[in-house]
Formats: C-alpha cells, structure tokens, sequence
C-alpha cells in the first residue's frame, strides 16, 4: 500500500475510536443520571449485551439499583430459575440473567419482554451470581 491509502486508513480508524469514546461518556451520562436506576432500554443492543456483562463479570457495583432491561423470557430447568437472555445485534452473543417476578405471573417461554427490579447477588459454593429480584413485567 501506499502512504497516502495507509494515512486514510489510519485516520479512519482513529476517527471510529474517537467516535466510539464520545458515544460512551454519552451513554454513561444517560445511565448515571440518576445513578440508582439504570434504563438499559434507551440503548442499542450491543451496549446493553455489553453493560449486562459488566453486571455479570462485577455484579457488587450494581448491588441495590433498579434495572429495567429487556430480553427473552424462558425457565432454566437446570437451574430451577427464570431467566432473561440479552443478545448482541448480530443475536451471535448472548448473557443471560435469573430475574423473580413480585406476582409470580410469569410469561410463556420465548417471548420477548421488558423487566424492572432490583438487582441483587446471592451465592452458591462461594461463588456470586447476580440477579434482578421484585421484578415487574413493564
């Protein structure tokens, strides 16, 4: 390749970097507006498969705030829990977390729904897992 191609590319993926920083502080901004409730609603796909798995991977930083997150809906049979699955935008990815509805009034398996409630963790075998408790169907 030439100098002036490798110039243009460099400069492209400089310019993508720097766009991708911006979209974050932008989104950081829209979680943290109020900090003990965060609207994973209002993002793309792909920053709330990303968020969800920073819940998952440090689940104590999240402890007490309410959730509204949005997913597929099934029951883990393995784990005797119902469980929200989050995709990224090519549906390759996926994290999924145990929620409690406060009614008990759980929807059929597959459906996609929108919960909100409050995360909290809880242990097996010395071991965290988070999860999204007093939850409602919204």
């Amino acid at each position: 390749m030439n100098s002036k191609v490798k110039i243009t590319i460099y400069s492209l993926i400089i310019s993508c970097m720097i766009l991708l920083v911006f979209i974050s502080l932008g989104v950081s901004k829209q979680v943290s507006a109020q900090p003990d409730f965060i609207d994973l609603t209002k993002m793309n796909t792909n920053l709330v498969y990303s968020y969800v798995t920073n819940m998952i991977n440090s689940p104590n930083e999240y402890e007490g705030k309410t959730i509204k997150v949005a997913g597929k809906y099934s029951y883990n049979d393995s784990t005797q829990s119902y469980t929200l699955t989050i995709f990224d935008t090519l549906g390759c990815c996926s994290q999924t977390i145990a929620f409690e509805l406060q009614d008990n009034n759980y929807p059929t398996d597959n459906k996609n729904i929108t919960i909100e409630g409050l995360f909290s963790t809880y242990k097996v075998n010395n071991q965290t897992f988070a999860k999204i408790v007093d939850a409602t169907l919204t």
